[in-house]
């Protein structure tokens, strides 16, 4: 929240940006139970997938460029 504050505070993004930690939150929980894995692993995991989609992402438009 605070971060919203410096950028001018902003209600609806904030309450978006906040909902966003249990989406993330939920999805390490569920990965660490279906792999039965700690959490601090299942966090590194879904972030780099995450980084790896990005890198994907990126690499298609600099082609399309």
């Amino acid at each position: 929240n605070v971060v919203n504050e410096l950028e001018g505070y902003q209600q609806e993004r904030a309450i978006k940006r906040a909902s966003g930690i249990y989406e993330i939150l939920y999805r390490v929980l569920e990965k660490s139970e279906k792999e039965n894995i700690p959490t601090h692993k299942a966090a590194t995991l879904l972030a780099e997938e995450r980084i790896n989609q990005v890198k994907k992402f990126k690499q298609g438009t600099a082609e399309n460029s």
